[in-house]
């Protein structure tokens, strides 16, 4: 099986050998390495045209596409278009992966035609390395995606890096291609990613297998976050809740995805006093649900019924 990985670009210089290094030493048999130039202006587009000729082999193909700028889901999406790989995943510039990691991941889809989707840790570098977060998972199938987002309680890592595509599950023929995955124009797209990439899957897969090492960025989005990044991080809360069936928004885990949208919110409040957003009353769950949550976010929730957003 082909592995597409893609790699985003913007001004990236100083990290992409790195992450180019830590891919080409995965040992894949048929590896397409797509690098999405995103408009660079630091020299990473001439270092992107290097690599190419520098790596490419008969065992990973490496193609180069130059773009105008058009942000994180636009470089994505023109890389899961230019793509011919049965599997797809994603790696940020910034970040790089550990040793094996894919070709753990690789054996469950070839063990497996059902098998969609194959999530795997993280490890989150803070502060120059000097601090770490780890995010690990045990061995577990779940046969319906519900299962899955409630249980890993995934809406906490929605990442698409730390995981593989089978190519379907990003390419569907029921729905209109041209859209592409990840949502144009908005940030926190891997949230807004969910609900498509959830309701093509099958069987999810989580490991404990390989890392992807995520590099804290200070310019990043969780560390510059105004008014507008508080409105798409509700509205990708809101679309992932919606894609729950009615009869299903309930539990814990629902509760918590309730709360992060009511916290998420309120900061949106705080940054634009003028922000008329509301969280839809048939989204709240039912009273019984609160109980299993700490007193503070059930007074939240209550208010919130009362208040009838």
């Amino acid at each position: 099986m082909k592995l597409s990985i893609i790699i985003p670009i913007y001004n990236a210089h100083g990290t992409l050998m790195r992450c180019v290094d830590s891919i080409v030493l995965q040992p894949v048999n048929k590896m397409e390495l797509i690098l999405v130039d995103d408009g660079s202006t630091d020299g990473s587009s001439g270092l992107c045209d290097n690599i190419k000729r520098q790596y490419e082999d008969e065992n990973c193909e490496i193609k180069v596409i130059h773009k105008e700028n058009g942000g994180l889901s636009s470089a994505r999406n023109a890389g899961i278009a230019a793509s011919t790989g049965e599997l797809i995943t994603f790696v940020d510039a910034d970040d790089y992966l550990g040793r094996n990691t894919y070709s753990k991941q690789m054996e469950f889809f070839e063990c497996s035609d059902e098998v969609d989707v194959v999530e795997f840790p993280v490890a989150k570098f803070y502060n120059d390395f000097l601090k770490k977060e780890l995010i690990t998972f045990t061995v577990d199938f779940y046969e319906r995606p519900l299962d899955y987002l409630y249980e890993t309680e995934a809406f906490g890592h929605a990442y698409a890096c730390n995981k593989i595509f089978r190519r379907e599950v990003l390419i569907s023929s029921t729905v209109n291609e041209s859209e592409g995955v990840f949502p144009l124009g908005k940030t926190f797209e891997d949230v807004g990613a969910m609900p498509k990439w959830l309701s093509r899957a099958r069987r999810i897969v989580t490991t404990d297998g390989g890392f992807y090492f995520y590099t804290y960025n200070p310019d990043g989005i969780c560390c510059t976050s105004g008014a507008r990044q508080y409105a798409d991080h509700l509205e990708a809360l809101l679309n992932l809740m919606r894609w729950i069936p009615k009869n299903e928004r309930k539990g814990k885990a629902y509760t918590k995805l309730f709360v992060n949208a009511l916290n998420v919110r309120k900061d949106l409040h705080n940054a634009d006093s003028a922000s008329t957003a509301k969280i839809p009353a048939e989204l709240a769950p039912s009273l019984s649900c609160i109980f299993g949550c700490n007193l503070k976010d059930a007074v939240k929730i209550i208010i919130n019924k009362i208040r009838k957003e």
